[in-house]
């Protein structure tokens, strides 16, 4: 793959990524921790209001999310992988292969075909290169 056709689809996987952290708390911005749990440790909290928000849409991320889903029905470990190395908590690559049961070469080997497959399908739904 070409560097620009890399850095498209690193673009579009990372849009999905943060969508879907938007998505997991309906973009409301809920913290990680609790408020009684930042008073307790923290001190004084200040918050901010979270009023006149909507819930996040994003037409890129929505169709990543439906190809790594459909990916999923079709190529699991792919998808598993793909899922992991974008949204996954663990810090390092080899923490995430570890997460999901495989070696760090072959994390990362599922992960580059992932992407490749992402690219196809795109290719496919677009007629045409990105």
């Amino acid at each position: 793959m070409s560097k620009d056709t890399m850095a498209y689809i690193e673009s579009r996987l990372d849009q999905w990524a943060r969508w879907f952290y938007c998505r997991n708390d309906n973009g409301l911005g809920y913290p990680e921790k609790s408020l009684m749990y930042r008073i307790q440790h923290e001190g004084i909290v200040i918050t901010k209001s979270q009023r006149n928000r909507y819930l996040p849409t994003h037409d890129n991320a929505e169709t990543i999310e439906k190809l790594v889903c459909l990916m999923a029905q079709v190529q699991k470990p792919l998808a598993d992988a793909l899922r992991q190395y974008y949204l996954g908590r663990e810090k390092t690559v080899a923490l995430k292969a570890r997460a999901i049961g495989m070696s760090e070469t072959q994390f990362k080997e599922y992960v580059h075909r992932a992407t490749a497959w992402l690219l196809g399908a795109l290719t496919i739904m677009n007629n045409r290169y990105p």
